[in-house]
């Protein structure tokens, strides 16, 4: 009876799963046991389960600094995670002693928070520090990479003038090798979440760009709007200039929104969508036909009416959408037929 009550309910609308989530990392990681990470506003980390609302568990990742030789650990500055699921890279801004500046340690774990080991030092700036995963988890990328080892000692040098490595922004985690991509991973570029392309180089970002490739695919020159305002596709965004909204590939295809404005939220492994054409007020899950921007066969999802917001956080999980809205995290169980 208790399963059949919680399962109607989920399956209307948004179930509550915790508060105090971190103003400033802001991040979901979906895990393979089935819960989400997420960090709150006293920098620790926790994980929650929709088959469990309310209930929070403790996820622990363990690196002593002061065996590496830092002073003190302040708080979390980074979150995100693999797409396999099997990885986690978060940052934390650490201090190497009275009077230093507090630079950003960016580390590596298993999903589970074992293994944490430091990859980098990066340093809080504009939307950063931001790293994220390439596809094969292979490599981390991001912005800004301190041009140092991740030591104390390494880091006092940098900060007196002497440079000990060439600038880098992406590192080879099986080897620590590093590789830089000119300039691409501006602050607040934007990854592809279906691919290894980003839209980069300044702000608002004017280029597409595949990491693996060390590529230029498309650059723009219009300074008022970024070069994708949302991906979708695995080389191609949406775009909206001047009251118009179009898709455009990383190639320069591009194919005009012949109806009203389409808002996509969230994106499910299978290639279905949330979106909406009356921002937000009525919210459907289906493939989209990107030729004609039209939904096929239209699922509508009632229990998210007038609550998805484009700029807000999402995380999709199986049949599960998980999103944070203001503070408070939320998971809505998707309406299938």
């Amino acid at each position: 009876m208790v399963t059949f009550v919680l399962s109607t309910l989920l399956a209307s609308q948004p179930v509550f799963l915790a508060s105090d989530i971190n103003d400033y990392v802001k991040s979901l990681v979906t895990l393979p046991d089935g819960r989400v990470l997420f960090v709150d506003n006293d920098s620790n980390f926790w994980t929650v389960s929709c088959d469990s609302p309310g209930e929070k568990e403790e996820w622990i990742s363990f690196w002593d600094y002061s065996a590496d030789g830092w002073v003190d650990v302040i708080r979390v500055s980074w979150l995100s995670g693999s797409w396999d699921e099997e990885r986690v890279c978060y940052a934390v801004t650490v201090t190497a002693g009275e009077g230093a500046h507090a630079p950003e340690m960016v580390l590596i774990c298993d999903s589970d928070g074992s293994n944490a080991e430091p990859v980098a030092l990066s340093f809080d700036v504009g939307s950063g520090p931001q790293f994220d995963f390439t596809m094969d988890s292979r490599f981390l990328y991001g912005n800004p990479v301190l041009s140092c080892s991740p030591d104390p000692e390494s880091f006092i040098k940098l900060a007196a003038g002497v440079k000990e490595y060439p600038p880098a922004d992406m590192i080879e985690i099986a080897t620590g090798e590093r590789s830089n991509h000119g300039g691409v991973l501006s602050d607040g570029y934007c990854p592809c979440p279906f691919s290894d392309i980003v839209s980069g180089a300044s702000y608002p970002p004017s280029m597409i760009y595949d990491m693996n490739s060390s590529e230029v695919l498309l650059e723009v020159s219009d300074d008022e709007s970024p070069v994708i305002n949302k991906w979708v596709l695995p080389d191609a965004g949406l775009v909206t200039r001047g009251g118009s909204q179009f898709l455009r590939y990383a190639d320069g295809t591009e194919i005009s929104n012949p109806g009203g404005e389409v808002a996509v939220y969230a994106m499910l492994e299978d290639g279905r969508y949330f979106y909406s054409f009356d921002d937000g007020n009525t919210v459907f899950l289906a493939e989209i036909n990107w030729d004609s921007f039209e939904g096929i066969n239209p699922i509508e999802q009632p229990g998210l009416a007038g609550i998805l917001r484009r700029r807000r956080t999402f995380a999709v999980q199986d049949d599960v959408l998980y999103f944070l809205r203001s503070d408070s995290l939320f998971c809505y169980s998707i309406v299938t037929d």
